[in-house]
């Protein structure tokens, strides 16, 4: 009879392998929280003590060795500037804004590091989707915590941020290893505007006292037979106080508290977007914008949207024969001799302002302009300047309208509502009007029209 064999692991070995697979598992875990601030020196020294071989004479030597930490890489955090409200990082990114085209939105972002040491993030723009534009451009700067102070203006391609892990704190203050790179990291931002986001709250740096790391002099692949000299570490310290632009807490910590938590940087980012919507009239524009940033640790950013209001200025014209005692309608007739007024109507129906808003004309075939010393007049034009030719109304003030070809109302017209001249009398002249704040020293130029605005012209021509 055959017997089978049956071929077991030890289990020894079984062991060794799930350990092993752990041992894995713990070296590339990811997201670990580091609880040591990059650039703290982790010093460990021996000692040894004997006597000689008369037991009586006693000796001692040591010899030591350094491990510097590390910084973890870990994203930015994107928010909206720190208020009361939402101190920190924890406010919303900036809302989306509606502006008049050609005008510039601007954004202040937060941005909050999250490392265990100082580290360089990159700053980029991100267009999503775009609507109705006929062209967009965006900046940025660097801003201290007031949002008005620029830092480094000319869209900085990447900022440095410092970080660290506290090690002991009071009631305002804070103490970082020794060696952290935060000091270092934060000095483009002057003292009293520094930022440190502790504990979820946003504080300003009003102080800064430098550590050293500790060492010792016997260090080094060499054999000792004494003892080395030893320096200890010195912590360095933060003092805090309120971030009057920010949440405006004073620091109040529970002495020792703190001990393994993020004291971070933020720093504010203000980003300009500018944009001219397209041809299309009273279509709005608008454009999606991604400001993000990547670093070893990861992708962040914060997304709004910009709105660009588009003009939609409106034009309606009407007749009535005056002589017949006719109503304003599209269409009129009349006979040689009678006198026809004409209303010319602009209305913005757009959410933007209508800019160098302006109207050209002509006297109609078949008529001659008619003039008077006011208006309405009851007689053809002379050519005389001061002769009154249409009245311009913008709802509330009323300009004449004078008969200059070269000339204009920006120096007699009382209330500046509208400007206007005349080529000549005769049928076929060119007649021009020009809207709103006109003037441009005696220049008409046509003016700003605001949302909703209505401008009514008239003025009247007789039947040759």
């Amino acid at each position: 009879m055959k017997t089978r064999t049956t071929h077991r692991r030890p289990f020894w070995a079984v062991l060794a392998v799930v350990a092993s697979l752990f041992l894995a598992l713990l070296i590339t875990a990811p997201g670990v929280q580091a609880n040591i601030g990059a650039g703290a020196t982790i010093l460990n020294t021996v000692q040894i003590d004997y006597k000689d071989a008369s037991g009586t004479t006693s000796y001692s030597a040591n010899a030591t060795t350094y491990v510097t930490v590390n910084r973890v890489a870990s994203a930015l955090t994107f928010s909206g500037r720190p208020t009361v409200g939402s101190p920190g990082k924890t406010a919303a990114c900036p809302a989306n804004q509606t502006v008049d085209s050609g005008a510039t939105a601007s954004y202040l972002i937060a941005l909050t590091a999250n490392a265990n040491g100082g580290d360089t993030y990159s700053l980029a723009s991100n267009i999503g989707t775009v609507t109705n534009m006929a062209s967009n451009s965006v900046t940025w700067a660097t801003m201290r915590n007031d949002g008005t102070t620029t830092i480094t203006t000319g869209s900085p391609s990447s900022v440095v941020l410092g970080a660290s892990v506290i090690q002991a704190n009071t009631v305002n203050t804070i103490s970082i290893p020794g060696g952290s790179t935060l000091a270092s990291r934060i000095q483009t931002n002057a003292a009293g505007f520094k930022v440190l986001v502790v504990n979820g709250v946003d504080y300003i740096v009003s102080g800064i006292t430098a550590g050293t790391t500790p060492s010792n002099t016997h260090v080094g692949a060499t054999y000792y037979n004494d003892l080395g000299v030893a320096t200890a570490e010195a912590l360095a310290v933060i003092s805090l106080s309120a971030n009057p632009s920010g949440a405006n807490v004073a620091p109040n910590f529970t002495a020792g508290a703190l001990i393994g938590t993020v004291a971070a940087e933020q720093i504010l980012v203000r980003l300009d977007y500018t944009g001219v919507v397209g041809s299309t009239p009273g279509v709005d524009g608008s454009v999606e914008f991604w400001m993000s940033s990547t670093n070893g640790g990861g992708a962040s950013s914060c997304h709004v949207t910009t709105t660009f209001r588009a003009s939609n200025m409106q034009v309606r014209k009407r007749v009535r024969n005056v002589t017949q005692s006719g109503s304003f309608a599209a269409s009129a007739s009349g006979v040689p001799g009678d006198i026809l007024e004409y209303e010319v109507l602009v209305t913005n129906a757009g959410g933007s302002v209508g800019k160098e808003v302006r109207a050209s004309d002509a006297v109609p075939i078949y008529t001659k302009l008619v003039c008077g010393g006011s208006y309405p007049g009851t007689s053809v034009c002379t050519g005389t300047g001061t002769d009154i030719i249409a009245t311009i109304n913008d709802g509330t003030n009323t300009s004449p309208i004078t008969y200059r070809s070269t000339d204009d109302e920006c120096s007699i017209a009382p209330t500046n509502v509208g400007a206007g001249d005349a080529a000549g009398f005769a049928e076929g002249s060119a007649i021009h009007f020009y809207m709103g704040n006109t003037c441009n020293g005696i220049t008409p130029i046509g003016g700003n029209v605001t949302s909703s605005a209505t401008y009514t012209i008239l003025y009247r021509v007789i039947m040759n």
